[in-house]
């Protein structure tokens, strides 16, 4: 929920160097979705959605998301190595700079709460509608 309501504030705060910060950073998880590496694309992400709420120039909320994600992140990761969704979630990535870019704030919103909803539900194998489900 913070992430998703941030992403959309961070639209109009980005600059040219941070977006070239996050291009790489892109970059980077691209790479290592395409040559499977699990390890190297949970660093890159976290650094790219780190840099994206840094925008905001809050500390103490850039490290509470940040805190949050690396523990979501232990939840499905036998799936998420077993199947080509690293890939998929590596393209959210370019979708959302595409949207932070033209300064869409509901794009941004609309994209990084699917991006967030596919950690918890198509990621480990689970339908999107299943993931509020005890």
């Amino acid at each position: 929920m913070l992430e998703v309501s941030t992403t959309a504030q961070a639209a109009d705060l980005l600059t040219p160097e941070r977006l070239e910060r996050l291009d790489a950073l892109a970059d980077a998880i691209e790479a290592a979705a395409a040559s499977g590496d699990l390890i190297g694309y949970l660093d890159a992400d976290r650094r790219f959605h780190g840099e994206l709420i840094s925008a905001l120039d809050n500390p103490r909320l850039t490290e509470l998301i940040d805190r949050l994600r690396r523990q979501t992140r232990l939840f499905g990761l036998d799936e998420l190595v077993r199947s080509d969704r690293l890939t998929t979630s590596a393209r959210e990535h370019r979708e959302l700079l595409d949207a932070l870019r033209a300064h869409d704030a509901q794009a941004a919103h609309d994209l990084m709460s699917a991006h967030i909803r596919h950690t918890r539900g198509v990621w480990v194998g689970r339908e999107e509608s299943d993931h509020h489900q005890p």
